[in-house]
């Protein structure tokens, strides 16, 4: 028998919530992380396909500014992921 037990088995999730502040500031924390790694995973794949900020706003029809905001995670992607 395994010794390992699941994160969410653990009583680590409430500790974590309490230590935010309560269950509102843990899910929006929770949001920016997400939104950090949404952006990350965007810069990176561009960089990859070697687009330009520029090629990528064109293609996403929104301006420059808006997919630096997006690779900082400074803005949600949210509805921009779920077109």
């Amino acid at each position: 028998m395994s010794r390992y037990r699941k994160w969410r088995d653990t009583d680590h999730l409430e500790r974590a919530v309490e230590t935010a502040g309560g269950p509102e500031i843990f899910d929006d924390e929770v949001r920016q992380l997400h939104d950090q790694a949404r952006g990350w995973r965007l810069a990176e794949r561009r960089k990859r396909r070697g687009l330009t900020q520029a090629q990528v706003a064109e293609q996403m029809g929104t301006s420059v500014s808006r997919v630096s905001q997006i690779e900082k995670g400074e803005v949600s992607t949210r509805d921009v992921m779920d077109r």
